[in-house]
């Protein structure tokens, strides 16, 4: 998610695939674990757009993955795997509208709020659902509670975001970490959206301010 003001750019949450340490590279692995994210992303947007969803023949992971080590290879085969016989990826599967990698601009009152969502559907009985997909490797559960408090405020401007485009807030937004093979679910209710857009214009006319200072 980008917010940008007139007067500034915020950064409140990490662009797709920060979250993956950039920086990090485990002393097996030839790939930056963001590009590694970014790789599986891509993955996920092909499966995704096709009709039955969830499948790539063999030839097409092994292209897509032909720059990762084999051990990256077989992690991100089994994270894509994993995914698509998970509850989350069946709903996927049954969905009757299926948009990834869905770009947005919302203008708000101080500035634009613009981003790209992992993957909105609607689930066969009903609701939309926001899915966003963690490539992130925790060490403990702390550090991964830690985590999702930080992307909560980016799943609520996806919803934000699509209420006041479409009309609708989703029925819950998810968070869906690979490496753990589960989801996170963050439903909202229309009053923390609201005091959502009330922290995010408070935040662009902060920077305004500071700006013209």
């Amino acid at each position: 998610v980008e917010t940008v003001s007139s007067a500034a750019a915020l950064d409140p949450v990490p662009e797709a695939g920060d979250e993956d340490g950039a920086d990090e590279e485990g002393e097996d692995e030839a790939t930056p674990r963001n590009e590694f994210g970014t790789m599986f992303h891509f993955m996920m947007e092909i499966s995704a757009r096709q009709l039955p969803r969830g499948q790539l023949s063999r030839e097409r992971m092994d292209e897509l993955t032909a720059s990762l080590t084999p051990q990256e290879s077989m992690e991100i085969a089994n994270s894509f795997k994993h995914f698509w016989e998970s509850p989350t990826g069946k709903g996927v599967k049954r969905s009757p509208q299926c948009y990834p990698e869905l770009p947005f601009i919302y203008k708000t009152r101080h500035g634009i709020l613009k981003g790209q969502i992992d993957l909105v559907f609607r689930e066969a009985g009903g609701g939309w659902v926001i899915l966003d997909y963690k490539t992130n490797r925790f060490a403990n559960d702390a550090e991964k509670k830690t985590a999702v408090s930080v992307y909560r405020w980016q799943l609520g401007l996806y919803a934000l975001a699509f209420w006041k485009l479409y009309g609708e807030i989703p029925k819950k937004t998810i968070l869906w970490f690979t490496a753990s093979r589960e989801a996170t679910e963050v439903l909202w209710q229309k009053k923390e959206l609201e005091a959502l857009t009330d922290e995010l214009e408070e935040r662009y006319r902060s920077a305004s301010a500071v700006c013209f200072a």
